[in-house]
């Protein structure tokens, strides 16, 4: 049986994630593409199923961090879980790029409340990826990207 991978994005991950897309892959520049593009996180985050061999039909996007009654971004991270559920995928590994430590959104909305609407809408697995925290890996790659932007004074 295999699992789904989720990921799962804010709206300030769009532009990030887009440029890892090839340009001859996009529709326009990541400047349009990350308001205007519904594909742009579609788009992207193929890309990292790709590079970790998942076929189409075993990752999907949602979207975290909607706030109050306003209208999010869709499908939502909570609904497309339910949704997968009752399709009959009922393994689910949440992946959250949009998130490079864990806080409130990942460990305790996404990996507790979510995890038990999952189970209890019939899920049999429900893993959360942590994030990046304090990898060493992660630490210095982010590093060598800000000195990269500085300049030198």
């Amino acid at each position: 049986m295999s699992i789904v991978l989720i990921a799962v994005l804010i709206a300030g991950v769009f532009l990030w994630l887009e440029r890892q897309v090839p340009p001859e892959a996009r529709e326009s520049s990541p400047e349009e593409n990350s308001q205007t593009n519904p594909r742009a996180p579609d788009l992207a985050v193929t890309v990292i199923a790709e590079g970790l061999e998942i076929s189409q039909d075993q990752h999907t996007v949602t979207f975290q961090s909607r706030f109050g009654p306003v209208e999010w971004i869709k499908p939502y991270t909570d609904h497309e879980n339910v949704r997968l559920i009752q399709a009959g995928k009922k393994r689910l590994l949440i992946f959250a790029p949009a998130f490079v430590a864990d806080c409130l959104e990942t460990l305790e909305e996404i990996g507790h409340r979510y995890k038990k609407l999952a189970i209890d809408s019939g899920a049999e697995r429900f893993e959360l990826v942590p994030s990046l925290n304090a990898q060493p890996e992660w630490v210095s790659a982010i590093c060598s990207m800000v000195q990269s932007e500085m300049e030198p004074v």
